[in-house]
């Protein structure tokens, strides 16, 4: 810590005795405290001088620039943090059909096996991988619905299908209206 506030321009005699001063009651403390004890309490009293040692750099010239370039990296690396623990994904907390209006459900026009559309969310709206959920028919017309989502409409009807993540579960009302075939006149 020494060398470090010597390199931002603090006075080299200050920062000497500051430290030489720790050092003496650091060696006193660890025979008292013992050595976690004696930690801690350099720690806190390093913190404490800190601000007289960085005015001390702010005197000079040198340490001004130094200073400010310290401080600017401090506060680009805080921001690059904190921004990199706010777009972190959490864990799943919703699971959300793919449609705008969850009363009207899903239109399935397909005779084929369709994938059906849902999105895992997090607590803070950022969508995740949606790997796990497990589909099942619940109630309805009968139709194949298979564990990993694809639903095969072969005649009218309607139908209710249950997603679980984990803890979480979700329910779509899936409208079964296949096109066997397509007239133009």
């Amino acid at each position: 810590m020494e060398r470090l506030f010597q390199a931002l321009g603090a006075d080299p005699d200050f920062t000497e005795d500051i430290f030489g001063d720790l050092a003496e009651e650091y060696a006193l403390r660890e025979i008292r405290d013992g050595a976690g004890g004696a930690r801690w309490w350099y720690a806190c009293e390093t913190l404490r001088s800190a601000p007289y040692l960085v005015r001390s750099a702010a005197q000079h010239s040198a340490g001004r620039t130094r200073l400010a370039l310290l401080v600017t990296g401090i506060s680009v690396g805080s921001l690059c943090v904190i921004l990199a623990i706010r777009s972190a994904d959490g864990p799943a907390a919703r699971l959300v059909f793919g449609t705008a209006d969850a009363f009207s459900g899903i239109i399935v026009n397909n005779v084929r096996p369709v994938q059906i559309p849902l999105r895992v969310l997090d607590a803070a709206g950022h969508e995740l991988k949606s790997a796990g959920v497990q589909y099942r028919w619940e109630s309805g017309a009968p139709v194949s619905v298979a564990a990993s989502g694809t639903i095969t409409c072969t005649h009218d009807g309607d139908t209710r299908v249950r997603a679980t993540l984990g803890a979480l579960e979700a329910t779509a009302l899936v409208h079964c209206r296949p096109v066997h075939n397509v007239r133009s006149l």
